[in-house]
């Protein structure tokens, strides 16, 4: 073999593994992050970024992971660079994604524009559709706190006559708070509802997350928050 040859055969080599490298790092993250062990594929994916950073998939999986080690923001920051991605269906699961990262950090609006991005990619999910009306929901009621600690000082009368007045008011004059009894009620049999039309995986879904919740959330609140499954890496690609 001539020394042409061999320098050929070595830089192929090296061309060879550099193309799997990309793959079997995000694998293994895979591996650690389907044992829940993110921590160690944090790891694996940052390694991958930084070795290939303009991977739209690497950026996705460890926006994933970030997801779910609590890292809301740096999630955020990674699911926004998956999106330049050419591959439809990973843009619409990293806004799906990102939606629920807003929607995790408090920004009901940027949680609402990424689910509508996401649904105009796919009319047809409806993780991305109930996470919208949630999140529209919760923003009116944000609003309309906001409003209503904003009104007239004259509505914020002090003492016994104070108190008086406000038991004489009508029931739609009363802030949507004051109606907790009511809206539990409602959203109890939309609960029974959604409960029916319940595939047994939701069902798995929604047990593991009252096990692992012991604050006083509504079930229907902790549904369909965590990310989508990931984009597998292809081999052949």
């Amino acid at each position: 073999m001539s020394r042409k040859n061999a320098v050929f055969l070595i830089l192929l080599a090296c061309l060879i593994i550099g193309c799997e490298d990309l793959p079997n790092r995000i694998n293994r993250g895979n591996r650690y992050y389907n044992l829940r062990r993110y921590d160690f594929a944090l790891q694996q994916y940052e390694s991958a970024v930084q070795k290939f950073p303009e991977s739209d998939i690497a950026h996705y999986d460890l926006g994933n992971a970030l997801y779910k080690s609590g890292k809301f923001t740096q999630a955020a920051e990674e699911y926004r660079r998956a999106l330049a991605t050419e591959n439809r269906v990973l843009r619409q699961k990293a806004y799906y994604n990102l939606g629920n990262t807003y929607l995790q950090l408090g920004d009901l609006k940027y949680a609402i524009d990424s689910y509508k991005n996401a649904l105009e990619l796919n009319h047809r999910d409806f993780d991305a559709k109930y996470n919208l009306e949630f999140a529209l929901e919760q923003l009116k009621k944000r609003q309309l706190q906001q409003e209503y600690q904003s009104g007239p000082s004259s509505n914020k009368v002090k003492g016994q006559a104070g108190q008086s007045n406000r038991d004489k008011l009508s029931q739609t004059e009363k802030p949507p708070a004051k109606k907790s009894g009511e809206s539990l009620e409602k959203q109890g049999r939309q609960s029974e509802t959604e409960l029916n039309k319940m595939s047994e995986e939701d069902v798995m879904r929604m047990l593991e997350a009252l096990r692992g919740d012991e604050k006083n959330l509504q079930v229907l609140q902790l549904l369909r928050r965590i990310p989508k499954k990931r984009v597998q890496v292809e081999k052949d690609w």
